[in-house]
């Protein structure tokens, strides 16, 4: 799904998804392979981790690219400390909305014997 996002960004302009593209291979790097299932002992070990898994970052890149803002390295590093606190209520919002499911899911017949969800 994401593939087909980036390539539609970059038959609209070839130059500016760049960074979209770099925060999305960031992200990968990040998230795949590593299970959900990982035991976390607080909402402080848990959230940050939650907020790359959530896409985080990725949104934020997708925002700006967007409204058609260049935002440099340094200016993303100013910013993450103001983001960082709404990208936790969007993720945990998520855990919040997704609960059900996973609950569900996990009745059924669990791939992974435990929800990882910040409820």
């Amino acid at each position: 799904m994401l593939a087909k996002i980036l390539l539609e960004l970059m038959t609209i302009d070839r130059e500016r998804p760049s960074e979209v593209v770099k925060t999305w291979q960031q992200h990968n790097m990040t998230t795949i392979g590593i299970s959900s299932n990982r035991g976390f002992s607080s909402l402080e070990e848990y959230v940050p981790w939650r907020i790359e898994n959530v896409g985080g970052p990725m949104m934020i890149r997708l925002m700006t690219y967007g409204m058609t803002l260049e935002i440099s390295e340094s200016e993303w590093n100013l910013i993450m400390p103001i983001a960082t606190p709404l990208l936790a209520d969007l993720a945990t919002a998520d855990d919040y909305f997704s609960w059900q499911k996973k609950y569900d899911q996990l009745r059924l017949g669990p791939e992974d014997p435990c929800i990882t969800n910040a409820l």
